[in-house]
């Protein structure tokens, strides 16, 4: 146990639910990368609804990161579709029917 109470198995840095999500306007990291500008009308910062209602407009670099967002959710659907495809040829003939 360290001397913050708790001890995490070896290469895990962060407890669960302390995940870094990136944000949804640039894709970057939410805590550490995140350059997107504040709202002049609402003060908030990475907010999509600022962008949806025209007070400010999506940089390249901002659409940029959002296809990225999107290519590695759909990446990760591949994988697990295949993931079951495989666990589905592993399984007995009576099984798939």
């Amino acid at each position: 146990m360290s001397k913050f109470g708790w001890s995490l198995p070896p290469g895990v840095t962060r407890l669960p639910g302390e995940e870094d999500y990136p944000c949804a306007t640039c894709g970057k990291s939410a805590e550490s990368a995140c350059d997107c500008p504040e709202c002049p009308v609402c003060g908030e910062v990475g907010n999509t609804y600022c962008y949806e209602k025209g007070h400010l407009h999506y940089t390249k670099a901002q659409l940029t990161g959002q296809a990225q967002l999107r290519i590695i959710e759909l990446r990760e659907r591949i994988d697990d579709e295949m993931q079951y495809l495989q666990w589905l040829d592993d399984q007995p003939e009576d099984y798939r029917q």
